[in-house]
């Protein structure tokens, strides 16, 4: 669709629950954290986006950078956003950059969004994917991102 669209299938979450003094502790779904963030990202907000980084990626490139760069990557891009929902949490192994191996959660939403200029509403699927630290979930890069970047380009 759009690299607004794509750059949220870089979204990382880690674990489902931590052991912490005995007892098992529940962690939240990531759903909420993925919808706000898309919802946010759609709304213009990118921002938001660097601000729900992994702390370990707010290392590679400044906010002010990444907003550039989101913001000539969605030029032109025109949308109403009706509606973002979950459709569904799956976890998985992978390898993030600067973090290593880790269990992500796939979160799989719905987004119904308008065109400028146009009635009709329009869906897409999005996959964030986000990174438990312990304490909140926070966001990934890809390694495509992570590495063009780190190189002082904008992906």
């Amino acid at each position: 669709m759009t690299r607004t669209l794509a750059a949220l299938t870089a979204v990382t979450i880690a674990a489902l629950s931590v052991v912490a003094g005995g007892s098992a502790k529940t962690i939240p779904t990531p759903a909420p954290f993925a919808v706000a963030l898309v919802k946010a990202t759609l709304g213009g907000n990118f921002g938001a986006q660097w601000d729900a980084y992994h702390p370990a990626y707010k290392q590679v490139v400044s906010r002010e950078r990444f907003i550039a760069c989101e913001k000539k990557n969605a030029q032109g891009l025109k949308i109403k956003v009706k509606a973002v929902e979950s459709e569904g949490v799956i976890s998985t192994p992978a390898t993030l950059p600067l973090l290593g191996s880790a269990v992500v959660d796939r979160v799989k939403l719905a987004v119904i969004f308008s065109t400028s200029g146009s009635t009709e509403d329009l869906a897409t699927e999005v996959t964030v994917y986000a990174y438990w630290t312990g304490t909140t979930w926070t966001r990934a890069m890809t390694t495509s991102d992570y590495k063009t970047y780190k190189a002082g380009g904008c992906p």
